[in-house]
Order: C-alpha cells, then structure tokens, then sequence
C-alpha cells in the first residue's frame, strides 16, 4: 500500500508527493489575480497577427545577430517596455525578434533595473531591423465608452 495524507484542503487522501487539485487550482486563482490586466494582450489576435509579421520578416534573433551568431529568432520583444499601454504594445517599430535565451537575459536586467546596459544589441539604435508596414491598430472595445 502506498503512502498518503488527508487534504486540509478537500478532504480527500492523495498519494505522498502528489498535489491536491484543489489547492493547485486555487494557487492558480491566486496568481492570476496578481497578473496585471494587460498580461492578456498576449493572446489577443492584434498580437498574435504583430508577432507573426515581425517573426516573418526577420527570422534570426538580433541580440545574436549583433554578436555574430546566426539563431533563430522564437520570441518577440518589445525594445521599451509598454508598461500597459496599448499604443505602446501595438507599436511595430517598438518590436525586435529574439532568441529565447537573449530574452530571458534582456528581461531579467529588465526586472533587475539594468537598462540593458549588458549589451548594445537591444538598444534601438543598433539592432538591425526591417521596416514594417504600418497600419493603425486601435484597442478592442471594452464597453461603451465612459466621458
């Protein structure tokens, strides 16, 4: 017979080194309740379409690229951080491609409050990339307007 313990959390016994369900789901609720509103941006369709056109028209990482490395660009990275404004999010020439290991490193100077000084290749000025097409992006409604 294996090893359990009764949940104080649902009452049920689980197996020793198993998470109760229910505490995981409100662990969840928890940390979604902490995640800022415009975390959801990034599922919206606006940047699903941005982050495909800018993966498409340059698909190698330029933190890599200014180093000599040829690698594959897997995410997108807004060069100022919007900080929660839309027109800042949506703002193509405010994007770069990046390899995911540049950025994790651009983003925990990020966080640490570093301001790149790291490395050049973040800055706008240096990184190499391409001219997009630009068209108006507005916020999806949210509700009638409030005056």
């Amino acid at each position: 017979m294996t090893d359990s313990y009764w949940c104080a959390k649902c009452g049920i016994p689980h197996t020793l080194g198993q998470r109760c369900p229910a505490s995981m789901r409100a662990k969840w609720r928890r940390q979604d309740a902490q995640r800022a509103p415009h975390h959801g941006w990034y599922s919206s369709p606006t940047w699903r379409a941005l982050r495909a056109q800018v993966l498409a028209a340059q698909p190698w990482c330029v933190g890599c690229m200014a180093e000599g490395r040829h690698t594959p660009a897997t995410e997108v990275d807004h060069i100022v951080p919007h900080r929660g404004d839309w027109f800042t999010f949506t703002d193509i020439d405010n994007l770069q491609p990046l390899c995911k290991s540049c950025h994790s490193r651009k983003t925990m100077a990020e966080m640490q409050g570093d301001t790149m000084r790291k490395s050049r290749a973040f800055s706008p000025k240096t990184a190499r990339r391409p001219v997009y097409a630009r068209r108006p992006v507005a916020p999806a409604a949210a509700g009638p307007e409030v005056w």
